[in-house]
This record gives structure tokens, sequence and C-alpha cells, in this order.
């Protein structure tokens, strides 16, 4: 997987299904870390990617606005353990 940031946004993009699980310590460590630094972090997601928005609320992740293409989405404090 990889983990893109830029500024207090945040992409984690997974190369196969369960790799969460191998990769939860370090979204956690740069989740954390982001946190830290900006007080919170955004991410976005094409709209009506369920599958997508069930792994930004396992995060902790929560919806805010909704464009014409994308959901976007804030996390205050790492909820992953």
């Amino acid at each position: 997987g990889v983990i893109m940031t830029q500024g207090a946004e945040i992409h984690v993009a997974l190369s196969k299904r369960g790799a969460l699980t191998h990769a939860r310590r370090i979204i956690r460590e740069c989740l954390t870390d982001g946190i830290k630094e900006y007080g919170y972090l955004t991410t976005r997601a094409t709209i009506g990617d369920a599958s997508v928005h069930r792994f930004l609320l396992r995060l902790g992740f929560i919806s805010t606005i909704t464009d014409e293409h994308m959901q976007h989405y804030r996390i205050d404090a790492v909820k992953i353990h």
C-alpha cells in the first residue's frame, strides 16, 4: 500500500483486500503524526464507493461535505487500534 500526504490531506491506497490488518500500525502512526502537526486531517473519496466509506469510518474519519464528484472527510482523533 501507499500513504500520500500534502499538508493536512492524506490518502491511503491498499493493494489488496485485508491489507488494513497488516498496515494498521503504519496508518495509525501517519494519522497520529498528521493530527499532531495540523490538528486534523482530511481526505476524499469518489461518491458512492461504499467500501472506501466504510474503511474511512473505521479509521475515525467523519463525512463533512459532498461536491459534484467527491465525498470529503475529516479526522480529529485516531480511532484505529
